[in-house]
């Protein structure tokens, strides 16, 4: 069988449709789909994305989407997840009872030693399954982004004083003088009482969709969004230290810091990793750049 990457092409050619016209029935950017059909699998964005683009340009080809997709994990030798170990403690004390059976006639077994392991295993489970709901319910309450908690933090930043260099709305100056707006717009920076406390403040962004959008983020390191947003779709994401944006389309979107607008982050088709922290738009390190 072809690779997947020429099937798509001869598909493609055999519909009598343009690249550009692919581009604009998927959404999905020229330079990637002819990566696709090349097997230069290496110039997606990677993760999710890729199985995602893959996806739905079969689909837009009349291809099996989800074995297209199958397909380019055997032809890229992508790992699958592995899955949970499972321990079934009822069949590990039938085994004890067993041994200490066979092994009557050598001796007892420390049977208090067995016990308290058995007791140790079971709780260590135990913990184990209320970290995972405890963590399934923070980046629930996270990704959620309340409007309430939305609409304090941008009251905070609006009577905070506005910092160096912000982009701020034109306002009536009150002084004889008007004072006039930095020539280059940066992230407005947020400040509270509970900043002079020593207790770190929570900011907000939040994105609006002009077209459809890839978006994976992680909120002080927490997995909050990894999912496609549609044209006209809004997400909010709120965190105390940081939050990283990683965008397939990062030219589609309207970002707001604390409620203030921010200027365009990059060109349309461009895939992009954003970093925010208390100060606004942060410089992106490498470890920022490797979020898959």
């Amino acid at each position: 069988m072809d690779p997947l990457g020429v099937r798509m092409k001869r598909e493609r050619e055999r519909q009598n449709m343009t690249l550009e016209d692919a581009a604009t029935a998927t959404k999905i950017g020229i330079r990637m789909l002819r990566a696709m059909e090349e097997e230069h699998f290496d110039q997606l964005p990677g993760g999710i994305f890729n199985k995602g683009f893959v996806r739905s340009y079969a689909q837009q080809l009349g291809m099996d989407g989800d074995q297209a997709v199958s397909d380019y994990l055997a032809e890229t030798g992508a790992n699958q997840p592995r899955p949970e170990p499972q321990v079934d403690l009822a069949s590990i004390a039938a085994r004890a009872e067993e041994s200490r059976t066979k092994k009557r006639g050598d001796g007892e077994l420390p049977w208090d030693k067995l016990a308290a392991l058995l007791l140790l295993v079971a709780l260590g489970f135990a913990v184990w399954g209320w970290r995972s709901r405890k963590t399934v319910h923070e980046r629930t309450a996270v990704q959620a982004a309340p409007p309430a908690a939305a609409q304090e933090s941008a009251a905070r930043q609006q009577s905070a004083p506005p910092p160096q260099n912000a982009t701020l709305q034109p306002v009536t100056p009150t002084a004889p003088a008007p004072v006039a707006p930095s020539s280059e717009p940066v992230p407005a920076q947020a400040t509270s009482a509970e900043h002079a406390a020593g207790t770190p403040a929570s900011f907000t962004v939040t994105i609006q969709a002009r077209d459809d959008c890839w978006l994976k983020a992680t909120s002080d390191g927490n997995d909050t969004l990894n999912e496609m947003l549609h044209a006209g779709q809004k997400a909010a994401l709120s965190a105390q230290r940081e939050i990283v944006l990683k965008a397939g389309n990062v030219g589609a979107l309207d970002l707001t810091f604390n409620g203030v607008h921010l200027p365009r982050q990059g060109a349309v088709d461009e895939v992009k990793t954003l970093r925010f922290g208390p100060d606004g738009v942060q410089p992106v390190t490498d470890k920022s750049k490797g979020m898959d």
